[in-house]
């Protein structure tokens, strides 16, 4: 048994919040007593914080609550169920995009899988940004799609996923939530979620694409302070508690009806809603392309999900590939 895999046992049992003698985690982990000490050191190399009490044993002061793959599967729609084929569950991965990217070159992906993680060590948010990961606090999570088009007909698909997440999070009675142009959701203008596209394929037939999508739940202010945006999660919007296994169903629950939509009527029955939760529509932006700032008003989407900016008397569409969109009084990317 790995160390990894001894950790895993140990936070699995830890989770609970209450306390365990080192005699029975030796025994689960299949260490010696003495030896407990450092697999429980490897929990502060992950950010949990326990106790330790003679007498008593461990503990993780109101324990954790770990993402479950078997939850998630069975919280699922019968219409997910068809859709979403296999879920990987991991502790720790350098990235669950990379993950399922791998897995769509080794030429035995299962479509359409689903990867979720309690951490990431390279996870990659938009423009080569990293995508901060404290263990069990957010989500990090990836889908592995195939789509018999080329990737020219695949434009807004990071918009109806937005979407998809918008509508979860209302399901679950979060409110105020927007959308940024092309891969964000706000609530306040402060950054909640981001989404991360990744193809693989055949780019003038078919393709395979990767969604990631990171949200931010529970994240701690120690956690944050490489964060150079303004940002926000669900616990500082709503102090209802959240299994974030739940979240994870219920945003695959939605994706799976969205991306059958998109399949098969494209972007354009989708662009009305995007419009509604656009937290610029309307609104003075900056448009930045490479060195060229552009200031504009952004007026909405197109039918195949390119901005639509004024510009003086005109007006000219951006794509989501080639620009970055700001507020003209904020810092968002």
């Amino acid at each position: 048994m790995s160390k990894a895999e001894r950790v895993d046992i140990l936070i699995q049992a830890l989770s609970d919040g209450e306390f365990h003698s080192g005699q029975s985690l030796g025994e689960l982990m299949g260490v010696s007593r003495a030896a407990v000490w450092k697999y429980v050191k490897a929990l502060t190399e992950l950010g949990i914080q326990f106790e330790s009490v003679p007498g008593k044993g461990y503990r993780v002061i109101g324990g954790i609550q770990l993402l479950d793959k078997k939850i998630i599967a069975e919280s699922l729609s019968r219409n997910a169920r068809q859709v979403f084929k296999d879920v990987f569950c991991f502790s720790e991965i350098d990235s669950t995009n990379q993950f399922l990217l791998d897995l769509s070159d080794s030429g035995k992906a299962a479509y359409s899988s689903v990867c979720v993680a309690e951490r990431q060590t390279a996870g990659r948010g938009r423009r080569g940004r990293r995508w901060i990961s404290p263990f069990a606090k957010n989500i990090y999570c990836s889908v592995l799609l195939r789509f018999n088009k080329p990737l020219v007909e695949l434009e807004g698909l990071s918009l109806v996923v937005g979407l998809s997440i918008l509508k979860a999070l209302e399901e679950m009675s979060y409110s105020n939530i927007q959308l940024k142009w092309p891969n964000d959701l706000l609530h306040e203008n402060k950054k909640l979620a981001g989404i991360l596209l990744e193809v693989r394929g055949d780019l003038t037939d078919f393709c395979d694409v990767v969604i990631g999508f990171g949200i931010n739940v529970n994240m701690a202010l120690e956690d944050a302070r490489e964060i150079d945006q303004a940002w926000t999660d669900l616990s500082s919007i709503s102090s209802s508690s959240l299994d974030r296994n739940f979240l994870v169903a219920s945003i695959l629950n939605n994706l799976a009806v969205d991306i059958d939509e998109f399949e098969h009527r494209g972007f354009v029955s989708f662009q009305a809603r995007w419009n509604e939760k656009d937290a610029y529509l309307s609104k003075e932006v900056v448009i930045v392309a490479g060195k060229d700032r552009l200031e504009g008003i952004s007026k909405g989407v197109s039918e195949t999900g390119a901005l639509i900016l004024q510009l003086g008397s005109e007006d000219r569409l951006f794509h989501g590939g080639e620009v970055s969109l700001r507020g003209v009084d904020a810092t968002l990317d």
